[in-house]
């Protein structure tokens, strides 16, 4: 029964946060994720009729979801071992999309699909599902670990080779198909690419000046013209930028100014081909605790009755990463993961279908 055209957005909303509170306490009397109740709730009340197959609002609020997500993970992750980890799982990262591409097409094939939709099938495997996958390891206190670490970075770099690879295959598919293309622009290839290469060099620009672990003190002899922008950048951006706007009237809107540094590379992200989840996480990854710490002076009466001024420390990193985490993971996160079970069909005679090739592209792909 669809219920879809008598309901409001208030009563799809009501819906979710008990899907949501339900989800959470059953993952906790079960010990299992709470991400797959989510998920369930979501395949199941869509297909009663009770959560709707499509609500643009529903969904832009889901797509903030993921990107509160991702952003929340970065914060937690270490710049540090993040850089580590990156130099470690190229390899990981190759295999990670090259064998299941090849598994898709290989299987595709077998099935007796042509070469176009054996292509389209081998790209869908390469992407990573990296939220969910972050999620669970979380739920099991293990998202800060270096297998957890290492997943993130493969998976950033699996997003990049996912992307050169759509923008090589799609047009070549096109036209083998004669679907309205009739050349491969190489041009179209290789904006791409660049586009792939400037999102990256913006994101260490900023990574490494606008949000410096350290401004340097004075040039060096000889200084790098790498040297001397971060000289010159990190000083302006010291009085100006990241660590001065996030404590802005002693961090009373820390939590915001976070959001909007997340929204914004985010926004980058987009612009450059990638989910704004991906800009939304280094954001947070670039986001360092002692940019959170505010020295105040007050008067205080000394033991001997004088008033000083005392230095006290504020650190508003705790309480501002908990609002975040709040958001992420109570609130715009789970959202998103309902949406996603939504878009989950019970329809039997394709499910018997697809049965077969499902079962062996899942063996194939653990294999």
């Amino acid at each position: 029964m669809d219920h879809s055209a008598e309901f409001s957005i208030w009563t799809y909303s009501a819906i979710i946060f008990v899907v949501v509170v339900v989800s959470k306490l059953l993952s906790k009397k079960t010990g299992t994720v709470d991400v797959l109740w989510l998920i369930i709730a979501g395949t199941v009340l869509t297909n009663l009729g009770w959560l709707p197959k499509h609500n643009e609002f529903l969904e832009i609020i889901g797509e903030w979801g993921i990107v509160f997500v991702m952003f929340a993970l970065g914060l937690e992750e270490n710049l540090e071992r993040f850089r580590q980890g990156m130099k470690r799982s190229i390899g990981v990262a190759l295999i990670g999309a090259i064998f299941p591409f090849i598994a898709g097409y290989g299987i595709a094939t077998f099935f007796g699909y042509n070469h176009n939709s054996a292509m389209l099938w081998g790209l869908t495997m390469t992407a990573t599902a990296v939220s969910l996958t972050m999620m669970s390891l979380r739920s099991d206190l293990l998202h800060r670990s270096t297998a957890a670490t290492g997943i993130m970075t493969a998976a950033v770099i699996d997003d990049v080779l996912s992307l050169v690879g759509v923008a090589i295959l799609i047009p070549i598919i096109l036209v083998s198909s004669g679907d309205g293309a009739t050349t491969v622009s190489m041009t179209h290839i290789l904006w791409i690419i660049a586009k792939v290469v400037i999102f990256f060099a913006i994101t260490l620009f900023l990574g490494l000046v606008a949000f410096p672990e350290k401004v340097p003190s004075r040039l060096p002899e000889n200084p790098s013209l790498y040297q001397i922008l971060d000289y010159y950048v990190s000083r302006v951006l010291t009085v100006i930028g990241a660590r001065r706007f996030l404590m802005v009237h002693q961090g009373e809107f820390t939590p915001l100014v976070m959001v909007l540094i997340a929204m914004i590379l985010g926004y980058v992200a987009h612009e450059f081909g990638f989910h704004p989840a991906v800009g939304a996480y280094f954001a947070g990854l670039f986001l360092q605790a002692d940019y959170f710490v505010h020295f105040e002076f007050k008067k205080v009466r000394n033991s001997e009755g004088e008033i000083v001024l005392e230095k006290r420390r504020d650190d508003q990193f705790e309480s501002a990463a908990n609002v975040i985490q709040h958001l992420a993971f109570t609130i715009f996160g789970p959202i998103f993961f309902v949406n996603l079970g939504g878009k989950l069909v019970f329809d039997m005679e394709i499910v018997m279908q697809s049965m077969p090739m499902a079962l062996t592209l899942f063996g194939a792909v653990v294999t």
